[in-house]
C-alpha cells in the first residue's frame, strides 16, 4: 500500500467517523464514505460556500480540492470518471503535505456545518433570487426543506452535483414566483399545494365551462388552459409550471376581470339559449346558476344552461301567477284563500266551473307546476269576474251553507260555529273539506248531536202543527225512503 492510500485511509476514518477495520481498502471506504454522507442533510460541496468565514489551518484552495475529490470518490460522476484510486491517491497526498487538513475537514464534515453551506450557496445563487422570493411569500423559515423536497427522498446526497442542485433551485424558484404572481389575486398562500388548492376553489366558483368560455375569451387563453388542467388534475404538472407563471405574469389581470365580471362573458357565450329572456332576466338567472361548472364538457354544461334557462321562465311565469293572484284576493293561494276564511273555495263554483277551477288552483297551489300548467292557468285568473264574490262574506256564508252543508244547514244554522268544529276536529285543510269523507262524517255527527240538543223540539213543534192531510203525505214520503221507518209501521200492522 503507497504511503497514499495510507494517509487516505487513516484520514478518511477520523473525518467521518469510521472505524479503521472498515477502511481496510479504497472500496472499503468509498462504500462507508457514503453511509456517512448519507447521514448529511446536504452534499459536502457546499462546505466549500463557508470555507472564508471559517477559522481554517489550512489553505482554502487546498480544503476545496479535497472536498471536490472526497465528491468524486462517492460518485466519479461527480468528477468526470476519473478512478477512484487516482482520486484517492490525490486526497493522501494533500494530506501528506498538509498535516492540519484532517483536523480542518473534520472540524467541516457536520450535518450543522452542511445547512450552512447550502444556505450561504442558496444566499449567493443568482444574486439571492430564492431568498428574496422566500421573505416576498413568507417561506424564510422553511425554503431549505423545499430545496431539499425537490430530490428525490431515494438519492443519497452524496450523489448531488453543483449542476443537479441547481436545477432544483431553479425549480423552488420558479414555484416561488408563481406562488408570488399568484398571492396577488388569492388569499395568502406559502406554498405551492396551497397554492393550487386556492386556484382550484376559485375556478370552482366559475359558473362557465372553459370549452364554452375559450371561443369569447380569446385575451386570457393561455391562463385558462393551465388552470383548467390544474382543475381536472388536482394538481399543477412539472410541465405546465413554466407555461403557467408566463402566463400569470402575462394575464393574471385579465383572468381576475373575467372571473368578477362572469355575466359578461356568460351573456356572449349562452345568447343562443337565452333569447327568450331579457339581459336583466338573463342576469338573475346567472346569479342562480350552481357552481363548479369550469371543467364540463360544453355540450353537457349548454343542456344545464338549457334546464336552468326552462325552470327559470317558469318560476317566473309561476312568481307572476301568484303575483296575480295575491293582487286580487290578497292571499298567497287558493290554499291560503280557504284557510283564511277557514271555507273551501272550490265552494265558491259552481259544478261546471268547478272542475276548471280545480286544475287552475291546483297549479297555483303548486310549488313546480309545468310550462303547460302556468300557460292555461294564467289567462283564465286574468279573465275570471268572480273575485268580487270571493271577497263577499255573505255569499262565502251563503256557498257553505248550500254546498258544504248540504241538507245539514237546517239544523247547523251557526256557520262560524261548524267552523269551529271542523277546524279543532278534522285532520285535513280547509281547502279539502268540500270533498272529504272525514268531513261528511264530522258534519253527520255534529248535526245528530245538535239534533238531539235543539232541533229535535223543533221538528216536532212543526210536526203538531201540520193538517192530517199533510202529515199523511209526509208519512208516504218517509215511508217510501226509509227502511227503518218502513219496519217500525209493518210491526205496528201485526199487532
Amino acid at each position: 500500500m503507497s504511503p497514499e492510500q495510507s494517509a487516505f485511509l487513516k484520514s478518511t476514518a477520523e473525518i467521518f467517523h469510521i472505524s479503521e477495520e472498515h477502511c481496510g481498502s479504497v472500496e472499503q471506504a468509498r462504500d462507508y464514505v457514503r453511509i456517512e454522507m448519507k447521514k448529511l442533510p446536504f452534499p459536502i460541496w457546499c462546505l466549500k460556500s463557508v470555507l472564508t468565514k471559517k477559522s481554517l489551518r489550512t489553505n482554502v484552495d487546498t480544503i476545496a480540492r479535497t472536498i471536490d475529490c472526497y465528491t468524486g470518490i462517492a460518485n466519479n460522476a461527480n468528477m468526470g470518471q476519473v478512478a477512484e484510486n487516482d482520486l484517492a491517491n490525490e486526497i493522501g497526498r494533500l494530506f501528506i503535505d498538509n498535516n492540519e487538513l484532517a483536523l480542518d475537514m473534520k472540524s467541516l464534515v457536520k450535518s450543522d456545518v452542511t445547512t450552512e453551506g447550502m444556505r450561504q450557496y442558496i444566499a449567493e445563487y443568482r444574486g439571492g433570487e430564492l431568498l428574496e422570493l422566500a421573505e416576498k411569500i413568507g417561506a424564510g423559515a422553511t425554503y431549505l426543506d423545499d430545496v431539499k423536497k425537490k430530490f428525490n427522498a431515494d438519492d443519497a446526497n452524496w450523489v448531488w452535483s453543483a449542476e443537479t442542485a441547481n436545477d432544483k433551485l431553479l425549480d423552488v424558484i420558479l414555484e416561488y414566483r408563481i406562488i408570488d404572481e399568484s398571492n396577488k389575486s388569492l388569499p395568502k398562500t406559502y406554498s405551492l399545494p396551497e397554492t393550487v388548492k386556492e386556484w382550484n376553489q376559485k375556478t370552482g366558483n366559475m359558473r362557465i365551462a372553459y370549452e364554452a368560455l375559450l371561443p369569447e375569451a380569446e385575451n386570457i387563453k393561455e391562463i385558462l388552459k393551465p388552470l383548467y388542467k390544474m382543475k381536472q388534475q388536482g394538481v399543477l404538472a412539472e410541465q405546465d409550471k413554466k407555461v403557467f407563471y408566463d402566463a400569470l405574469v402575462k394575464e393574471r389581470e385579465a383572468f381576475d376581470n373575467l372571473y368578477g365580471g362572469q355575466f359578461k362573458y356568460f351573456y356572449k357565450v349562452a345568447k343562443p339559449v337565452l333569447q327568450d329572456l331579457t339581459q336583466e332576466d338573463a342576469e338573475e338567472l346567472f346569479g342562480r346558476l350552481s357552481d363548479n361548472q369550469f371543467t364540463k364538457a360544453r355540450g353537457e354544461y349548454f343542456r344545464y344552461v338549457e334546464e336552468e334557462v326552462k325552470k327559470y321562465a317558469e318560476s317566473q311565469a309561476r312568481t307572476k301567477l301568484k303575483n296575480l293572484w295575491k293582487e286580487k284576493t290578497g292571499t298567497k293561494s287558493p290554499r291560503d284563500w280557504s284557510s283564511n276564511y277557514r271555507t273551501p273555495i272550490l265552494c265558491m263554483f259552481d259544478e261546471k266551473e268547478r272542475k276548471k277551477a280545480r286544475e287552475v288552483f291546483k297549479t297555483l297551489n303548486s310549488a313546480s307546476p309545468t310550462k303547460d300548467e302556468l300557460d292555461l292557468a294564467f289567462p283564465y285568473l286574468e279573465s275570471m269576474n268572480f273575485y268580487d264574490i270571493l271577497s263577499d262574506a255573505s255569499e262565502r256564508d251563503r256557498r257553505f251553507k248550500e254546498r258544504v252543508l248540504g241538507d245539514y244547514a237546517v239544523i247547523l244554522k251557526n256557520i262560524e260555529a261548524v267552523r269551529d268544529y271542523l277546524s279543532e276536529n278534522a285532520s285535513v285543510e280547509p281547502y279539502e273539506w268540500l270533498d272529504s269523507d272525514e268531513v261528511r262524517g264530522k258534519l253527520k255527527e255534529y248535526a245528530e248531536n245538535e239534533y238531539k240538543i235543539r232541533a229535535c223540539d223543533d221538528a216536532l213543534n212543526i210536526l203538531d202543527k201540520m193538517n192530517e192531510q199533510d202529515l199523511k203525505q209526509y208519512m208516504r214520503e218517509l215511508i217510501g225512503e226509509s227502511l227503518n221507518v218502513g219496519i217500525e209501521i209493518l210491526k205496528q200492522g201485526r199487532k
